[in-house]
């Protein structure tokens, strides 16, 4: 081609257009799958990281409850110092005996539910106490125990310090009670038994009394 010559344009062969074609779908592919599936590994990477943390999570909120219940324990185990309790008979010592060996042994099957059945007994001697010194309270207050409790305050058959500790062991009833998941410590529920134990047998020598 001598100089100056105009180069022929050369057009590529239907062979090498189809090949360029395939690369190209291929290419642009590739470019459309990417961004979902970036997002398809991040939502698996997060999930991944997420399921990870639960146990976390979980240990974190019933360490929580544990550490609250201790707390909490400790603070009903200093009112219970200034709590005076009468001198018992033979029959309710060996009464109380009783009661105690089978909550203890509840508390080391079932720490949670030697926790309610202690509560339990506990409401029952408030019942027990109000209907005694014959509480003029409307009927559903015999089913709310801190209202009667309340009562038996102001009627001066309960002191301020066993008002005090129903209140803090009412509390703790509750917490367990909202989380039915949380696993208590056995010597936690021993000590909310003998707290409850000592402050219902302490009611119970309190009836038509001020405190």
């Amino acid at each position: 081609m001598g100089k100056g010559a105009v180069r022929p344009l050369t057009y590529p062969s239907a062979n090498n257009q189809a090949r360029m074609d395939v690369l190209t779908f291929i290419v642009e592919l590739l470019n459309a799958l990417a961004w979902p599936t970036a997002v398809v590994l991040s939502v698996l990477l997060v999930r991944r990281y997420i399921a990870s943390l639960v146990p976390r999570i979980t240990q974190l909120k019933y360490g929580d409850l544990d550490v609250t219940f201790k707390r909490e324990v400790a603070e009903a185990a200093v009112l219970s110092e200034s709590v005076e309790v009468a001198p018992m008979t033979e029959g309710e010592r060996e009464e109380e005996f009783k009661e105690r060996s089978k909550l203890l042994n509840l508390a080391s099957q079932s720490p949670k539910i030697a926790v309610q059945e202690s509560w339990r007994r506990l409401d029952h001697r408030l019942i027990e106490v109000g209907k005694s010194v014959d509480l003029d309270v409307a009927p559903a207050v015999w089913s709310m125990p801190m209202v009667l409790s309340g009562m038996l305050r102001a009627n001066g058959n309960i002191s301020m310090t066993q008002f005090g500790m129903i209140l803090k062991l009412k509390q703790l009833y509750d917490k367990l009670k909202d989380e039915p998941d949380a696993v208590l410590p056995e010597e936690e529920a021993i000590r909310y038994v003998d707290l409850a134990l000592l402050l219902t047998a302490s009611i119970k020598k309190k009836v038509g009394g001020a405190a």
